[in-house]
């Protein structure tokens, strides 16, 4: 999953897998401005044990596959199931911070 939380005048990013806290970025980057949020969530054999990293770009990303920005994040906690299904929810604790999606791509390569 996706967190985006407002920090500090700022944007962070976070992520996490099923039930677990999130971890963020720092909030080092600006409201009102457009980034590209790549999550990358490789299914690794067995329960319990799949690993995600984001890769946040402000600019087109690169053609080969950069270290990560977050992660990668690993944990007891259980693997992603019904992968055949996007979800996008807003849930506004205190501040309110709202967010624009443009696009959704799925794949599994980095191009």
């Amino acid at each position: 999953m996706i967190f985006i939380r407002d920090s500090f005048g700022g944007v962070a990013f976070g992520i996490s897998k099923k039930f677990e806290a999130p971890i963020y970025t720092p909030a080092e980057y600006l409201k009102n401005t457009t980034y590209l949020l790549v999550l990358k969530y490789p299914f690794n054999p067995g329960s319990s044990n799949d690993s995600l990293s984001l890769f946040v770009f402000s600019s087109a990303p690169l053609s080969t596959e950069p270290a990560p920005t977050l992660g990668p994040k690993a944990g007891p906690d259980p693997d992603m199931d019904n992968n055949g299904v996007i979800d996008l929810f807003q849930c506004y604790s205190g501040n309110t911070l709202g967010a624009i999606v443009d696009g959704i791509y799925v794949d599994d390569i980095w191009e």
